[in-house]
């Protein structure tokens, strides 16, 4: 009986590694609907019973199949999907190959005839940076330019844009606080990246003697440099008898005292616009909101 009991515990070994083999190497469609075995074997004595019953492959070989299932499904939710098309080859996985866009239909592959290895190989692909454009939904061959305020376009224009390539993200890439799995690292933003863009900015307007409007505006005097929280007298001479137009450029307000008040105002989000018609004072006294969230303010003023 002892020889029956090790005969049948080693045909149970063999069955479900032949099983555990099928889910690391076949690629041939749900391993349920290609097992052989049916019924059943039992070796007994008056002491001890010991069964072999299909139903136990079966059983195992739908867990598998089940497996492959939920790891496609889930990798499937974090944008990384297998694929006959164009993708990042696997090294194990034949002619699949990975996407992070969602293939069309002829290019789907049954998660049920891959093997385990293209699926650990899939795993790992999903937190892999990739510098294809195709992977981010642009066409093969798109160019991607980098403005000067720092934002992203596909048309270079007529301003000699730089091109920009695909990069892994740091900690300073990200806004502050902000987070992202970057090739299988989750990092937390720093914001440096915005900061240096805003001291670029001001740097630009401080150089312009203007900001956004300081192209538009090109002939108006810039008084007084950043004007945010200014209280008293303009550092300006007006001519009495002139036409008088100054343009806050930024999201300050501006009161000007009672005995010199505009004659028409024009108030935006991001810039104030006053005018004088014949002003008759040489000076002029303006009180400007201080600035707020980091935004300034600039004048530009004119008369004629």
């Amino acid at each position: 009986m002892k020889k029956k009991i090790i005969s049948a515990a080693a045909v149970l070994v063999l069955t479900i590694g032949t099983c555990s083999a099928a889910m690391a190497s076949d690629t041939g469609g749900p391993i349920t609907g290609r097992l052989k075995s049916h019924g059943a074997i039992v070796y007994e004595d008056a002491d001890s019973e010991v069964v072999i019953n299909s139903l136990d492959l079966y059983m195992l070989a739908e867990q598998a199949d089940q497996t492959r299932a939920n790891v496609a499904k889930q990798l499937g939710k974090m944008h990384t999907f297998f694929t006959t098309g164009q993708g990042t080859a696997l090294k194990n996985g034949g002619r699949i190959g990975v996407s992070y866009t969602e293939p069309s239909g002829k290019d789907f592959v049954d998660p049920l005839t891959l093997d385990l290895n293209t699926l650990v190989e899939g795993i790992a692909a999903s937190q892999r940076f990739s510098s294809d454009v195709r992977d981010y939904g642009y066409p093969a061959g798109t160019i991607l330019y980098q403005k000067a305020d720092g934002t992203m376009t596909t048309h270079r224009g007529t301003e000699n844009l730089p091109e920009l390539h695909i990069k892994m993200a740091k900690p300073e890439n990200l806004s502050a606080g902000t987070a992202a799995w970057v090739n299988g690292e989750l990092i937390l933003g720093t914001g440096t990246d915005n900061q240096t863009y805003m001291e670029k900015g001001k740097s630009a307007a401080a150089a312009d003697g203007a900001g956004n409007l300081g192209s538009i505006f090109q002939n108006f005097n810039t008084v007084g440099g950043w004007m945010g929280g200014f209280h008293g007298t303009l550092p300006y001479t007006f001519t009495p008898g002139k036409s008088v137009l100054m343009v806050f450029d930024g999201p300050l307000d501006a009161t000007f005292d009672g005995a010199n008040l505009p004659d028409s105002a024009v108030t935006g989000t991001m810039f104030s616009m006053f005018y004088w018609q014949n002003n008759q004072h040489p000076s002029i006294k303006v009180k400007v909101q201080s600035p707020q969230a980091g935004f300034n303010a600039i004048l530009l003023l004119k008369e004629w």
